[in-house]
């Protein structure tokens, strides 16, 4: 599979409180990320606009190294 998303060890803080720790997320086209209530605002919050400075890991789109 060639994924359309690709987000490895996803770090999310708000202020001193981590919210999201090293999740690693692979997706398709018109796969969803994950059921409601699981954190996926947050997480798709995090992978189209920085919600504070990036924390340790990385993100990659489509195309990227």
């Amino acid at each position: 599979m060639n994924p359309l998303l690709a987000v490895p060890d996803l770090v999310v803080r708000y202020g001193e409180r981590q919210v999201v720790d090293g999740e690693s997320i692979t997706a398709g086209a018109g796969e969803a990320v994950g059921p409601s209530g699981c954190g996926t605002s947050t997480t798709t919050l995090a992978v189209l606009r920085p919600l504070r400075p990036p924390a340790p890991g990385r993100r990659a789109s489509p195309g990227s190294s």
